[in-house]
């Protein structure tokens, strides 16, 4: 029996290196393993890559067939290996131990779950649908110091109730509005003795008077004048969600495209429309500030006044953070304290909130903004195997989950579908006429 030379023998394989793009092999040193990539004496390329090696289970916590995103003190290092001094007076990392909410984490959940307790700075989750993304936010609250001041925002008031039954005692539940409306209020309650109202169609009249007071109500004929009303009321909304800057054409021009907003056939009437947009949301900000405003109002005159947070956190979280407004970013911004950590947790596949003011490149932004570091969370645990391999063609970080179903994916004409659906089955469409139809349809059958 031959034996194999000791430099014969093949090292398990790791990712790529990120640097010079050679194969990673495991290394050993001073009792470390770590991979080390092969082109050091080729190329004298020197980076390695930690493992996070667990001498207990003798396992990797991370699947190293898939590059992890660097985190700070973790994953990811390009440069010199740091010496044993360097190592030993290197902040030591805290064990994360099994949860009974989550006995069998997948390797993105632990990754996310080691960023929150050892690493720093801010964090950016792209979380793909059905991936337990719930789930794995309700873990990183209990995994919190209960004397850090944290906050879990979610997208609506219904979906902020769900998660806050699930959080530890220590952790708030709100929705993006009520950071923006304890500003607002705070300040009323120094400068009013008014507690302050909500009226929602605040400024659908203001636009009606506006137009009035102008003259163009008078001299529009009926169909350009319904163009000026659409254009001054989207204008009204939309310059406010976006935060655009007061007298910005440039900004204007791109609101307007955007949204598609209608635009009359006069330049001289479009001008003036767009100049009686900011008239308009000037006095409505006055009217917020003596307490009557409306919802968008609850974000827009703490940020443009600068009025001061009513409690700012140690760390926030933001689920739903794909259909984040530019005026809702920055009320995040300025609600966590200096030195204190966000997390955001979102799908840019699932962004579909545009039309109401939401940036389509929300991820984009706050990676740029902050400076986040990108996590994956790419297991569904909802679709069959066949169904995970049909959205890849849209999104390819989307994983089925170890042991899911098949599935079946078929084709359907539209001369079969009444015979062919049976009751108990679900018809979903992404637009309501096709749907009504196929409703009729079943109803005739």
């Amino acid at each position: 029996m031959r034996y194999e030379k000791r430099s014969e023998r093949r090292k398990p394989q790791g990712v790529r290196c990120p640097k010079c793009g050679e194969p990673t092999v495991l290394r050993r040193r001073r009792g470390e393993h770590f991979w080390g990539c092969t082109g050091y004496k080729t190329k004298g390329c020197d980076t390695w890559v930690a493992t996070s090696w667990d001498p207990t289970t003798g396992t990797y916590p991370f699947d190293m067939s898939k590059k992890v995103p660097y985190v700070p003190g973790g994953y990811w290092s390009a440069g010199p290996r740091p010496s044993t001094s360097q190592r030993k007076s290197a902040p030591k990392r805290t064990a994360i131990a099994p949860s009974p909410r989550l006995p069998s984490p997948s390797s993105y959940q632990r990754a996310i779950f080691d960023f929150v307790v050892n690493g720093t700075g801010h964090g950016v989750v792209n979380a793909t649908a059905g991936s337990g993304k719930t789930t794995t936010l309700v873990e990183v609250a209990h995994l919190l110091d209960p004397a850090k001041k944290a906050v879990f925002v979610a997208f609506n008031k219904s979906a902020a109730e769900q998660l806050k039954n699930r959080l530890p005692r220590h952790v708030k539940a709100q929705t993006i509005h009520s950071l923006g409306l304890a500003s607002l209020l705070h300040h009323l309650s120094g400068s009013t003795e008014r507690r302050g109202e909500l009226v929602e169609n605040k400024y659908q009249a203001l636009c009606r008077s506006a137009l009035t007071s102008s003259g163009l109500e008078r001299a529009l004929e009926s169909t350009q004048l319904e163009f000026a009303r659409a254009l001054l009321r989207g204008l009204v909304d939309q310059l406010r969600n976006h935060l655009i800057d007061p007298g910005s054409e440039a900004g204007v021009d791109e609101v307007i495209r955007r949204h598609g907003l209608p635009e009359p056939r006069s330049e001289k009437v479009t001008k003036a429309v767009r100049a009686l947009a900011w008239d308009v949301i000037d006095q409505g900000v006055r009217m917020a500030l003596q307490g009557v405003y409306d919802f968008t109002d609850m974000l827009y005159v703490p940020v443009r006044h600068g009025l001061p947070p009513r409690s700012a956190y140690d760390f926030l979280c933001v689920d739903e953070a794909q259909d984040l407004s530019p005026l809702q970013l920055a009320v995040v911004l300025r609600s966590v304290k200096d030195g204190g950590r966000l997390l955001f947790v979102g799908d840019r596949h699932q962004a579909i909130y545009g039309f109401t003011g939401a940036d389509p490149a929300s991820m984009e932004t706050i990676v740029a903004k902050t400076g986040a570091i990108e996590l994956p969370l790419s297991v569904s645990y909802r679709c069959p195997s066949s169904h995970v391999e049909l959205a890849r063609q849209f999104s390819s970080d989307i994983e089925a989950a170890p042991g899911a179903v098949d599935g079946i994916i078929r084709t359907i004409r539209d001369d079969q579908f009444a015979r062919d659906v049976k009751p108990g089955a679900l018809v979903v469409c992404r637009t309501n006429a096709p749907i009504v139809a196929a409703c009729l349809d079943l109803l005739a059958a």
